[in-house]
């Protein structure tokens, strides 16, 4: 099967990669809902375009350093704690890392092509290690544990961000994000509207959540923000209607 392309295997028993130096041209795998501990046989897949091992069992990332066609990878919902091993990477435009350990954004500095990074349900307690991510346009970051967004500097196309589900309780940092178009911020600790005055300048923004914040309590809530936000066009998951 050495001109094979395309395997997947997913949601089956299997423990270990083997045998894969003999898959020379594939250009896809998807190895999802397995029993995997390690990736070091990764390694001679040069050709491979779309990695995805989610929910499996592994602790680090490895094997991926000679591996430069990559684009996407999805290593969500295992136990990796550190982001390394993706340096080399320069073509990738989509990295999905959600439901790990992750404590810390780093590594991610080569990746200047990355256009959706997904880092949801991790251990985050700040944003950090993006300024070099140009190419950013989707950053998805809920279920963390992050108070103070900041650190967006060099983010020129970004257009959505999911905060939700974190402890947010300031989004002075967000000023800067001026090609937002979506924001996701339910379910974190914004008392007032008065939190929300230093974002007012974001002109593109057409998508809001603000539900399950302290401040969805105003009887003049949707009101407030479709004034806030004259091209709004939805309000947690409603249209606008004006």
């Amino acid at each position: 099967m050495s001109q094979l392309k395309r395997l997947e295997l997913y949601d089956n028993q299997v423990e270990a990669l083997e045998q894969l130096e003999f898959l020379s041209q594939l250009t896809i795998l998807d190895m999802s809902f397995n029993l995997v501990r390690e990736m070091e046989p990764l390694a001679s897949l040069l050709q491979l375009e779309e990695l995805y091992l989610a929910q499996n069992k592994l602790r680090q990332i490895s094997g991926l350093g000679l591996l430069v066609k990559l684009k996407k990878i999805d290593l969500g919902a295992n136990r990796i704690r550190v982001l390394e091993g993706l340096d080399n990477l320069t073509n990738l435009e989509e990295l999905w890392m959600g439901k790990n350990k992750v404590e810390v954004i780093q590594g991610l500095e080569s990746l200047t092509k990355l256009k959706r990074l997904d880092l949801q349900s991790n251990r985050l307690t700040e944003v950090q290690g993006i300024s070099t991510l140009c190419d950013l346009s989707e950053l998805y970051l809920a279920h963390n544990r992050i108070q103070h967004p900041s650190n967006f500097e060099g983010q020129r196309n970004l257009s959505i961000l999911d905060l939700s589900s974190n402890k947010v309780v300031d989004v002075s940092g967000l000023a800067g994000l001026t090609t937002l178009e979506e924001l996701w911020m339910s379910s974190n600790e914004l008392s007032t509207f008065e939190d929300l005055g230093s974002i007012a300048g974001l002109a593109r923004l057409e998508c809001v959540y603000f539900e399950h914040n302290p401040l969805q309590r105003d009887f003049e809530y949707r009101k407030r923000l479709a004034l806030m936000f004259p091209l709004l066009k939805q309000i947690d998951a409603t249209d606008v209607c004006r």
